[in-house]
């Protein structure tokens, strides 16, 4: 049997104990996930309960279509693996042609 506490937020208004039964082979993983990434076990339930019963919407996308043109490839006098030459000539800081 496991107790589990409610948030500290929540048990400053009320404190709310309850008692589940679990496998304990999923007991001790979930123990070992929690330790493994800084929570408690309560935590941890908490999280996933949160996550089952209030899923994220998800968030519906139109693809983004990003311009193209056609051969010349870049100016001349532009160097796209000099990334200090690329930010002066965008800030206007030198001409490439």
């Amino acid at each position: 049997l496991i107790d589990i506490f409610m948030s500290k937020l929540y048990a400053l208004v009320m404190s709310a104990r309850t008692t589940i039964r679990m496998d304990e082979r999923l007991l001790k993983d979930a123990k070992r996930f929690a330790l493994e990434h800084d929570k408690t076990f309560t935590a941890l339930v908490e999280e996933t309960l949160r996550d089952k019963i209030y899923p994220k919407a998800k968030l519906a996308r139109e693809p983004v279509v990003l311009p193209t043109h056609d051969g010349g490839g870049t100016r001349p006098g532009v160097d796209l693996t000099n990334r200090h030459q690329l930010e002066d000539i965008m800030d206007g800081l030198i001409d490439p042609a």
